[in-house]
């Protein structure tokens, strides 16, 4: 029994890395060299991803699959993410608003203090 598992995980790998060859060139008549026609259009304007997971939505709130963290990291982008030395550092924002710089304000609402933000983005 463990040869016959072992011969079918074989036979399995081996189907699969056939399926992995490059594509040649177009010929004189217009077809690539073991693909077809529309093969030899494609070219390097498209991102293509593959994993093994399909992904539920674009939510950041809701997104409970790894499949959707990988695709909403690619897609969304923060304003203001941490560096490596623990220091803010803009993404998208043209400068991170402070105190200093008038960006930021603590204003007085219903009795209580808030900070007021302006971020304008890239």
């Amino acid at each position: 029994m463990k040869h016959s598992f072992k011969y079918a995980l074989v036979l399995a790998l081996a189907a699969s890395f056939a399926s992995c060859t490059k594509k040649s060139a177009p010929s004189e008549g217009g077809e690539a060299q073991g693909g077809s026609a529309s093969a030899s259009s494609l070219n390097n304007n498209e991102l293509k991803i593959g994993i093994s997971q399909e992904f539920e939505n674009f939510n950041p709130v809701i997104a409970t699959m790894s499949a959707t963290n990988y695709m909403a990291r690619m897609v969304n982008r923060n304003l203001v993410t941490i560096d490596a030395d623990g220091k803010w550092v803009p993404v998208i924002a043209k400068e991170i608003p402070t105190l200093e710089n008038g960006l930021a304000k603590i204003v007085e609402q219903g009795g209580k203090k808030k900070i007021v933000a302006i971020l304008e983005i890239k």
